[in-house]
């Protein structure tokens, strides 16, 4: 897959870090489809990321047109299989666990086609440690 086919993008974990990569991938255009298996946390994001935009409209680093078009391209998913659903990119997002990280790999791999992206966000997990046991680690 081309860099310029992607149109939408899946995030799994709306935490800490997972928020703040679904806001600047929708922020610059993308269809962007967040997963956290934590409703409360899901729930959660989109005023995260409108707080985080305002901040950004009071420094004169956005404008409210791109707030409001960045709010629109963020869609909430509440299970794994309606993220995955008409993906190019999936960017994992979640704690650093490799247990955890491996498994939702796994699922990301039945989930998806060979072609869709799949990408983590690990601080320092070997990429080759998560991905071992995934059949299509090469493409």
């Amino acid at each position: 897959m081309r860099i310029e086919e992607i149109r939408t993008i899946g995030v799994i974990g709306a935490g800490l870090m997972g928020h703040g990569i679904a806001q600047v991938f929708a922020l610059k255009g993308y269809k962007v489809k967040l997963f956290d298996n934590d409703p409360k946390v899901l729930e959660s994001a989109p005023e995260k990321i409108h707080n985080n935009l305002q901040t950004l409209l009071e420094m004169h680093l956005v404008e409210p047109q791109e707030i409001e078009d960045c709010q629109n391209h963020l869609q909430l998913c509440h299970t794994l299989p309606e993220m995955c659903e008409g993906v190019e990119l999936t960017i994992e997002a979640v704690s650093e666990n490799v247990d955890l990280k491996r498994a939702i790999f796994g699922e990301l791999e039945a989930l998806t086609t060979p072609q869709t992206i799949l990408c983590s966000n690990t601080s320092g997990i070997s990429i080759g440690l998560i991905s071992e046991n995934l059949r299509f680690k090469e493409e």
